[in-house]
């Protein structure tokens, strides 16, 4: 069989095919979007801490097996004009424990990440539930030795020099001046209670 014939348009008599767009003019888009994990477990068994009288605290007798996965999404890099562009960084995960001791009481599933980012030529800024390291996570880190890591609920800019940079955050630290507001939902402070 023969193709089917183009469609008269004005004063062409066959409608000759359109170039493909240039890839510059390409519209905006958010997509695709990266995706990253992060999956870790660990065993822990302890005995004869009864036997020894120095069972408290998390150091019971029993054993227990801890998980951590998390899913990072981050979106395309969206320009919004003027060497500005914008994106989203999303990345809910599942923490937890099984077994009879356990080190934390955070939810089983939360959101570890959820932030946006404009970011120019040397500056950027960013919204929401960022990681922080800072002084090898000595002075401010993200806890990513235990299950649940830690974020920190607020508001972060950086300003880039060559080969250094100058930050400044404002982030929660507590809900009631006691408890403290940390990144991960636990069972009583839910996602920005601080």
């Amino acid at each position: 069989p023969s193709p089917v014939p183009g469609r008269p348009f004005r004063d062409h008599a066959l409608m000759s095919p359109q170039p493909s767009p240039d890839p510059d003019l390409a519209p905006p888009s958010l997509l695709p979007v990266e995706a990253t994990t992060s999956t870790w477990t660990r065993f822990e068994s302890r005995s004869n801490y009864d036997t020894l009288g120095v069972s408290r605290g998390r150091f019971l007798e029993g054993d227990a097996f801890f998980y951590r996965a998390r899913l990072g999404l981050r979106t395309n890099p969206l320009d919004l004009g003027n060497g500005v562009t914008g994106l989203v960084q999303f990345s809910p995960q599942a923490s937890g424990r099984l077994g009879s001791v356990g080190t934390t009481t955070e939810r089983p599933l939360g959101i570890y990440e959820g932030y946006f980012r404009f970011q120019g030529e040397r500056a950027s800024f960013d919204g929401g539930r960022f990681m922080m390291n800072y002084g090898d996570a000595l002075v401010i880190g993200n806890l990513d030795w235990n299950q649940p890591g830690r974020a920190f609920d607020g508001f972060r800019a950086r300003y880039a020099f060559e080969g250094a940079f100058i930050d400044g955050f404002v982030t929660l630290t507590a809900r009631d001046g006691l408890t403290p507001a940390e990144g991960h939902p636990t069972v009583t402070e839910p996602f920005l209670g601080g």
